[in-house]
């Protein structure tokens, strides 16, 4: 069964974070986990023109480590369907084994780009928000709904903003991978682990 997601992202400054923790307590969102993301994005390049596939579908393996469980998941993102938010379809299956699942993407020849990220997952309303901490990028808010129209979020983000003090920051709809490359791409580096 597919969903889309809707969401943004908008940096923090290490000093913010508790400040918004704090707030977010005080709003009664509700702690869901603490987890250890390691999310591998299968290289799809090679594959666009002669599958003739949008340029900005992704495939991502993800291995997630909390402090009482541990699991991973495929997912598929469609192509971006807004300027405004991050909102594309997404399709994930759980799966058992995220080392067998990398290691069919490396039978295939195909190559992955990785970004680790610890994540606080909490949950207000109808919202997801995720603070992130994400190696070589730093601390995020992550502000995510599922299977809800653009206006209905952008009202919601906006009170949430808000209450939060963040209101009128800029916020962003690329992804962490997007962040990761270009970051490198600066420094001269290109993050990318060949299986």
């Amino acid at each position: 069964m597919s969903t889309h997601e809707v969401e943004i992202k908008i940096p923090l400054k290490e000093r913010e974070v508790a400040g918004v923790r704090s707030k977010l307590n005080a709003l009664g969102a509700k702690p869901i986990e603490k987890v250890r993301e390691i999310d591998y994005y299968v290289d799809l390049r090679g594959l666009i023109d002669v599958l003739h596939i949008p340029k900005d579908i992704v495939l991502r393996i993800r291995h997630k480590k909390g402090a009482s469980r541990e699991s991973c998941e495929v997912t598929f993102k469609g192509p971006r369907k807004s300027d405004e938010v991050k909102l594309r379809e997404e399709i994930t299956l759980l799966i058992d084994d995220c080392s067998k699942a990398l290691e069919i993407i490396k039978h295939l020849n195909l190559k992955t780009l990785t970004v680790v990220k610890e994540r606080e997952v909490y949950g207000l309303g109808d919202l997801k928000i995720y603070v992130d901490n994400v190696e070589g990028l730093g601390w995020f808010i992550e502000v995510e709904g599922m299977g809800m129209d653009v206006s209905r979020f952008k009202h919601l983000l906006s009170e949430l903003l808000g209450k939060l003090g963040l209101s009128g920051r800029e916020y962003i709809i690329r992804s962490y991978l997007e962040l990761l490359i270009e970051h490198y791409e600066k420094a001269g580096k290109y993050r990318r682990i060949n299986n």
